[in-house]
């Protein structure tokens, strides 16, 4: 079973969704490694179309985020985006 994204929109949407996760939960770290925004989202989106790995990566990450963070809303909005990823990768 393919676990990437097959849809440009659908894995545009999840980049810019992780964007906006990486500024507001992990803002240093973001601010080191993207310069270019728009860049950056379309990068990623054609990494979550092209390499389960790097999907898988994603996961993992939004997963350690969950079980290490104490903040509500930012586990509230990792999971929003794992479950998105799910939805998105069954109907692939």
């Amino acid at each position: 079973m393919k676990t990437a994204i097959n849809n440009y929109e659908n894995a545009l949407e999840i980049s810019n969704e992780l964007n906006e996760f990486a500024k507001d939960f992990d803002t240093y770290e973001h601010m080191d490694c993207v310069d270019d925004e728009r860049e950056e989202v379309m990068n990623v989106a054609k990494k979550l179309m092209n390499s389960e790995i790097f999907l898988e990566g994603i996961k993992n990450y939004l997963n350690e985020f969950i079980e290490d963070d104490n903040e509500e809303e930012g586990t509230k909005r990792a999971e929003k985006i794992l479950q998105k990823i799910e939805i998105i990768t069954k109907m692939s």
